[in-house]
């Protein structure tokens, strides 16, 4: 398996551990509003980055759009050796994206810029943020061999929260 479908398993096994996994005896009860995060901000489809800013931020310029919706873009260079993700989570909470970082052996780190928290990610070749919105959080992920990934994210996290709606 080469190292971006490694990575693409990685982030959809992730993504897919959340999914499902309550507890069928509290799935039933209603939820609380006691301290409750408010919804975040509007982000738009890509976090409302363009193809020529994930370009621009990553200096991948041979990258592609290849996955685009609401909730998920991924673009990829033609040979799939570089890629970048972006996800919103809508009322998730962004500790267990934490813990299961934690739990498969990266590093993880304390992140904050504009006065928004978060955390991020670091493994060979491959780096990712998530950052806190209300209830909500966004993730960003950059994979690429012989680059400094962690070195785009604070870009890409600045200018989702600068383009972020009400």
């Amino acid at each position: 398996m080469n190292r971006a479908a490694l990575a693409i398993a990685i982030a959809l096994s992730a993504a897919l551990t959340t999914v499902g996994c309550s507890d069928p005896e509290t799935a039933s009860a209603p939820p609380t509003t006691a301290g409750a995060a408010a919804p975040g901000g509007f982000l738009g489809e890509c976090g409302a980055a363009t193809d020529d800013d994930i370009r621009q931020i990553t200096g991948f310029h041979a990258l592609n759009a290849v996955a685009r919706n609401g909730i998920k873009c991924v673009w990829e260079s033609p040979n799939a050796d570089r890629q970048v993700m972006f996800t919103w989570f809508r009322g998730s909470p962004i500790e267990r994206e934490r813990t299961i970082a934690t739990v498969k052996g990266k590093d993880v780190g304390d992140f904050e810029v504009a006065g928004y928290r978060g955390f991020t990610a670091n493994a060979e070749e491959l780096c990712q943020v998530a950052v806190q919105d209300g209830a909500d959080f966004f993730h960003w992920m950059v994979y690429g061999p012989n680059v400094q990934p962690c070195e785009m994210l604070r870009p890409l996290a600045q200018l989702t929260i600068d383009r972020r709606g009400e």
